[in-house]
């Protein structure tokens, strides 16, 4: 029976004054709650702010969380609310975490158009242990740029180490291009994606091949050792009128919840408006108090529920 406690969590608030909040729930990446693999003391309950820095170093390498077919595909799921409006997003194969040639671009609609994604796997993938990558440049709010890096290993491939694409793209952190908002920065991001690098990588490492035009794969092709991929591409459709953020939740009253002792409540310093708490996604209960950010995160069987009163941390059968 999981415990109840008096809840002063949340409200994400304004989520024009808050960085945005949106993170890979399934495959699930390093560091986060969702992934079993994860150590309790690895476990980043702030994993769907944006990063500072690039590259999956910066979080703590695991054992597989899933093997896939090379041919087949990876369906990447997310946990979060705040989606600025969409954006663009990419997603990438690497087999050292810094080098990740790009699998697929949503352009214009990430995170808005669709709740879950397929993600093909080239058929010439190197069999063995590799990463897929989650990059997200956001339409609206602060120029930020988001990724979460998973562990995962591909059979059915190639035995061979090689394999070619075009390079995933970078932004909006120190000494990469600043995307603005809005349809402007949409059609900037699109540029930027197709002007990326081809690039090889390996099993052992990753490098550029040597002065590889981006809209030429002639050098690839002649290089029987590896296969170009061509990723896959989402266009959202042009808007007529700017989007609308999503409205936040707007709970009414004061609420306890339940959760796993094992999830201790997270405190950090963060400018908010005060709030009643409110379930912050599936799996999180939260509030905004005197300028501290409370969250509670539920046990992976269960799943935040509002239901009068009380929030609570409930069996995934019940709605």
């Amino acid at each position: 029976m999981m415990n109840t406690i008096g809840l002063a969590l949340i409200s994400l608030i304004s989520l024009n004054s808050v960085s945005g909040h949106m993170e890979v729930r399934s495959p699930p990446p390093r560091d986060s709650k969702f992934n079993k693999n994860t150590q309790t003391q690895n476990i980043n309950y702030n994993l769907l702010a944006p990063v500072d820095k690039y590259g999956c170093n910066q979080f703590t390498q695991t054992a597989p969380v899933a093997t896939y077919k090379a041919g087949g595909s990876i369906q990447f799921s997310f946990a979060g609310t705040a989606t600025h409006n969409g954006g663009s997003c990419q997603f990438g194969l690497s087999y050292d975490g810094q080098n990740f040639i790009t699998l697929k671009d949503v352009i214009g609609d990430c995170l808005i158009g669709a709740e879950s994604y397929d993600v093909p796997i080239p058929k010439d993938a190197p069999n063995g242990n590799a990463i897929a990558g989650w990059f997200w440049i956001n339409k609206t709010g602060n120029r930020e740029f988001y990724m979460n890096c998973i562990d995962i290993a591909i059979e059915g491939g190639s035995d061979k180490k090689e394999l070619s694409g075009r390079s995933i793209s970078i932004a909006n952190i120190e000494g990469r291009t600043t995307i603005p908002e809005g349809e402007g920065g949409i059609s900037q991001t699109e540029d930027l994606y197709n002007s990326a690098k081809t690039i090889t990588i390996t099993q052992g490492g990753s490098s550029y091949p040597t002065k590889v035009d981006p809209k030429d794969n002639k050098q690839a092709e002649d290089k029987k050792e590896y296969q170009t991929v061509a990723p896959t591409t989402t266009q959202a459709p042009k808007p007529t009128q700017t989007a609308t953020q999503a409205p936040k939740p707007k709970p009414t009253s004061t609420n306890n919840g339940s959760y796993n002792p094992r999830d201790k409540p997270l405190v950090e310093p963060m400018m908010c408006d005060n709030g009643p708490p409110f379930c912050e996604d599936d799996v999180t209960l939260s509030q905004c108090s005197e300028n501290k950010v409370f969250r509670i995160f539920c046990d992976e069987n269960t799943h935040c529920v509002k239901s009068g009163d009380n929030l609570n941390c409930l069996p995934l059968s019940y709605h």
